[in-house]
């Protein structure tokens, strides 16, 4: 729990977070930014798209699936810089650390709803969304649900020295 009090901890958690809401709004939207980015354009005009299509994340997409996406990034980014942390703590000589979460998966489990609908519809669940009371953001709220419990045992990681036991720090 003294990692969260860290500074580096924080701003490699924000840094974090914002490339995946950079990538997250960049997928989202890759028909254009291929086209913006492979096309005949100005440098001048690319880069103006691009920086547009992250300021526009608020008229795009509806606030809860907006504040959803953000709290998602945070905690991918916490998850992410635990992971490293995590990593980095291995390296020690004669220590190993074992993460009693599972970061990895909460890493992996943040992919946004919207990108894994199609399959979801490939195994005949896609339908099924219409009939949910918030039209799918329910796979948002339980993404957030499994990294908050990913990055509360990933704060736990036990270094184990030669026989004994002890906490990574």
């Amino acid at each position: 729990m003294k990692i969260l009090l860290q500074p580096s901890f924080w701003l490699l958690t924000i840094f974090l977070s914002g490339i995946y809401l950079i990538i997250t709004i960049y997928l989202t939207n890759y028909r254009l930014v291929g086209e913006t980015f492979f096309g005949p354009y100005s440098l001048d005009y690319k880069s103006n798209v691009l920086i547009s299509l992250i300021g526009g994340l608020e008229t795009a997409v509806p606030r809860l699936n907006s504040i959803a996406l953000i709290v998602i990034a945070l905690l991918t980014g916490a998850n992410v810089t635990l992971l490293i942390k995590n990593l980095l703590a291995r390296r020690r000589p004669g220590a190993y650390c074992l993460a009693t979460g599972s970061s990895i998966f909460g890493s992996l489990a943040s992919i946004c709803s919207a990108c894994s609908l199609p399959i979801l519809t490939l195994l005949g669940l896609g339908g099924s969304f219409i009939l949910l009371p918030l039209g799918g953001t329910e796979l948002s709220l339980l993404v957030i649900i499994l990294l908050t419990l990913s990055l509360f045992f990933s704060l736990r990681p036990v270094m184990l020295v030669r026989g004994g036991g002890e906490y990574c720090e």
